[in-house]
């Protein structure tokens, strides 16, 4: 083990920097349903990266506005240009109030600067990396900080920090970073 370490501490910074990045990707935990709640860890990561989901997705008919309700379709229109813009469409059927939803949300239709705004910025809930909407963290869970009451403490013991947690069958070969 302390070979290993050592010949770790032997790699140059963009190697170690790959090591390192490899280990964290592994210790990162997918969004387990469909479902409103954000996942903190997904939601600090997506603000350092400054993802925008709305920039990578757009709803379509076909991806979502035929998949739901009409109802849902209206509350939507509600939420983006209020009550007189769903109401442009309560008497619509379905399938025209689907394709008047595409255009607004491509943000093709002629509308208020203000309402194509928030229809180009809209995502579903189950996309979004809110941080106010995250699951709020327990301050008194472990937390694997170095903030231990007691100094002979390992905080490693508590935070998966094992020989076995990672398999690693060739330890001795460099990782090449990727591209």
């Amino acid at each position: 083990m302390v070979a290993r370490f050592e010949g770790f501490r032997a790699l140059d910074d963009a190697r170690k920097a790959a090591w390192l990045a490899l280990m964290v990707a592994g210790s990162i935990e997918a969004k387990p349903d469909y479902s409103d709640t954000t996942n903190p860890l997904h939601a600090r990561l997506a603000g350092i990266l400054h993802i925008e989901p709305a920039q990578w997705w757009r709803p379509t008919s076909t991806n979502f506005f035929d998949r739901v309700s009409k109802g849902t379709l209206l509350a939507l229109l509600t939420e983006i240009g209020g009550e007189v813009l769903a109401a442009r469409y309560t008497a619509s059927k379905k399938p025209e109030v689907s394709a008047a939803c595409e255009k607004l949300f491509a943000g093709e239709a002629i509308t208020e600067p203000a309402i194509k705004d928030a229809a180009l910025a809209w995502v579903p809930d189950a996309m979004r990396f809110d941080i106010a909407r995250a699951a709020v963290i327990d301050e008194d869970e472990d937390d694997c900080s170095d903030a231990h009451e007691d100094p002979e403490d390992d905080p490693a013991e508590d935070c998966g920090d094992d020989q076995n947690d990672f398999e690693v069958e060739h330890p001795d070969e460099t990782l090449e970073a990727a591209e």
